[in-house]
């Protein structure tokens, strides 16, 4: 489970859990925003990892984190319990799509999105 607040560190645990074929539950949180990510990709999987979902860009690092931008504890509270229960529900109930959805959870305006999302093939750790 990640709970970093930047990309070094978030690109660092997904290197390691792809090169040793391990499951990644990450959530990043922005403001009033949660954004939850399954991750189980590795060689010769079709699931993206995290680089394939945000490749690395010279612009990530002004991307403000949880220090520059802020976050309330409610926000941060929700957030470990949906990465606990994608823990959980991946035990009991497996299910391989959710390894290709991306899934936004907007608390101030008590809304979620799901976007699908792909390998891509031109992905600096997928494509070795």
């Amino acid at each position: 489970m990640d709970c970093t607040d930047n990309f070094r560190s978030r690109y660092l645990i997904n290197d390691y859990c792809y090169h040793n074929k391990k499951i990644l539950i990450s959530a990043a949180l922005h403001n009033f925003e949660i954004q939850l990510f399954n991750i189980k990709a590795w060689k010769n999987n079709k699931n993206p990892c995290y680089r394939c979902i945000f490749p690395k860009h010279k612009n990530l690092n002004k991307i403000g984190n949880c220090a520059d931008m802020g976050i309330i504890s409610p926000v941060a509270g929700i957030g470990g319990m949906l990465q606990a229960m994608s823990i959980i529900k991946q035990i009991i109930k497996p299910c391989e799509k959710d390894f290709k959805e991306f899934l936004i959870h907007d608390l101030i305006n008590m809304s979620q999105k799901k976007i699908n999302v792909t390998k891509d093939n031109n992905c600096i750790l997928c494509k070795k």
